[in-house]
């Protein structure tokens, strides 16, 4: 988990990354996708991602370049923790489900309509 328990949001052309731990939560939070350990997106979305980390009280970081950051920080409130933590565990679970799905992709059309059957008869 990140030491200090603080989202920080990179501007990396017209998007913002996070990485690991903050990645996972941007996952929980707004569903982004996560790739190779890293989260991100269109700069648009800056206002409505910061609100939600302020009304759940996630410390973050913002960079916008090598002179100009925002930063908020919520101290003993900070709920990183917590949020990362349910986040871990969803996205676990959403993990679980796609490599279902990957594997039913590679099998051939016969074994595929047994796995369809199969469910619906659950």
């Amino acid at each position: 988990m990140t030491q200090n328990q603080t989202v920080l949001l990179r501007k990396v052309g017209g998007f913002y990354h996070a990485f690991d731990e903050d990645a996972i939560i941007l996952f929980f939070l707004f569903h982004y996708r996560i790739n190779n350990g890293k989260s991100g997106f269109p700069i648009q979305s800056i206002s409505k991602v910061l609100t939600t980390l302020k009304e759940k009280k996630i410390n973050y970081l913002v960079k916008i370049d090598e002179d100009q950051k925002e930063e908020m920080s919520f101290q003993g409130e900070n709920c990183y923790g917590d949020i990362y933590e349910k986040g871990k565990k969803e996205y676990e679970e959403y993990h679980k489900k796609e490599r279902v799905v990957e594997r039913i992709w590679k099998l051939e059309d016969k074994k595929v309509d047994k796995v369809i059957e199969f469910v619906q008869n659950l």
